[in-house]
């Protein structure tokens, strides 16, 4: 994940990492809700002492085991989603354990398909519809698969990167808008964060849909040049118990 030197990020998870000389990774997220990681190397320089550095070493080392138990576990998450009730799209034709082929045969022309996955903590994307119109600016819906079994777990729908420049004044109107319309269907929503501080506007709002959750992300930043962060994501509920409109 690339971004700008200014942008906010926070830090959502540790976890082991893959390389024995970087065996920790920091997993961050910025308020549009992209997930990105970065390995932390251990060496003398940062870790007093040969004892507590083989520790770390240790705590911090995945087993194949483990790594099968993992993989199991989302195994039976992918197959769970694909048992939803029919009604219960995650997102217009979309339901949550496609394949990408699925995807692409549900979409049609409407899907675009990358050479280069953008990758996130645990997913990638390949697939994605990149002119979506939401109150009245230019989205990406971005299809987000599970790493470990290839399935769609997550749709996140963000501000399309070129040729939308938005501002507080235009995404404070867009999430208005979007509020306005997700809780004319789905209800009044649950406030999970809602907050005017003198670093600015953090808004998170919460809608369900059966199976479904659908989150808006809202952060502007105050007397500042970073740009604002909008996201509007669907997720399957049991996802968060386990770990157009």
């Amino acid at each position: 994940m690339t971004v700008s030197p200014l942008e906010a990020v926070k830090i959502v998870g540790i976890e082991p990492a893959w390389m024995p000389d970087a065996p920790i990774r920091i997993i961050v997220e910025t308020a549009s809700g992209k997930k990105g990681f970065k390995d932390v190397s251990i060496s003398g320089t940062n870790i007093r002492g040969k004892r507590q550095y083989h520790k770390i070493l240790d705590d911090f080392s995945i087993s194949e085991i483990e790594m099968k138990a993992v993989a199991d576990s989302r195994n039976k998450m992918c197959q769970e989603w694909r048992t939803f009730p029919a009604q219960d799209f995650a997102w217009q034709k979309a339901r949550f354990g496609m394949t990408g082929a699925q995807i692409e045969s549900a979409f049609g022309s409407e899907v675009k398909k990358n050479s280069i996955p953008d990758v996130y903590s645990g997913a990638y994307v390949l697939h994605k519809i990149p002119n979506l119109i939401l109150a009245g600016q230019n989205f990406t819906v971005n299809f987000q698969m599970d790493s470990y079994t290839n399935c769609l777990s997550k749709i996140l729908i963000a501000p399309a990167k070129e040729g939308t420049k938005l501002n507080s004044n235009s995404v404070e109107e867009i999430a208005r808008q979007l509020e306005q319309a997700l809780t004319e269907k789905y209800g009044k929503p649950q406030k999970l964060r809602d907050e005017t501080t003198s670093f600015g506007v953090s808004r998170r709002l919460l809608w369900k849909n059966g199976t479904t959750d659908i989150e808006l992300n809202l952060t502007i930043f105050s007397g500042s040049s970073v740009e604002p962060m909008f996201s509007l994501t669907y997720e399957p509920n049991n996802k968060k118990d386990s770990s157009k409109l």
